[in-house]
């Protein structure tokens, strides 16, 4: 019973029927069992995926799952609030927006910090100009 075509089955030709179709993946399922974590490329991905990992937390006599950035921010505003003064300055440069500026403590940073307001609106009423005279032309 052997098949001497060229198109014949055997070791390293499997029956035609079987064979994968043109275009399609060998395994469209995907691997079954646990998925591969991607690996962060920088410092910023790692400290977010660690950030972003969530753990369980007895809060109130219930179990309850939290992500790590929750549980430290619930902490550092449970330190402000026994008055904590690092804790504070953190939260109060948080709520400013600028994490990595320290807090305006002279009047020259007041100054400073209102001459760059205005430069700001200067800035968006022009933009706001040329974008409404291009709307009118265009």
């Amino acid at each position: 019973m052997t098949q001497n075509k060229v198109g014949g089955s055997g070791y390293g030709k499997p029956p035609r029927h079987s064979q994968f179709k043109k275009g399609q993946s060998g395994n469209p399922a995907g691997s079954s069992g646990r998925k591969r974590a991607l690996k962060p490329k920088n410092l910023k991905e790692s400290l977010n995926s660690a950030l972003d990992k969530e753990i369980v937390v007895v809060e109130r006599g219930r179990r309850k799952k939290i992500a790590h950035r929750d549980v430290i921010a619930q902490q550092l505003v449970n330190d402000a609030s026994r008055s904590n003064p690092k804790a504070r300055d953190q939260i109060l440069r948080f709520a400013m927006g600028a994490a990595n500026e320290p807090l305006p403590s002279d009047s020259q940073d007041l100054a400073s910090a209102s001459a760059d307001e205005m430069i700001i609106r200067r800035h968006e009423a022009s933009l706001r100009e040329r974008w409404e005279k291009e709307r009118s032309n265009g």
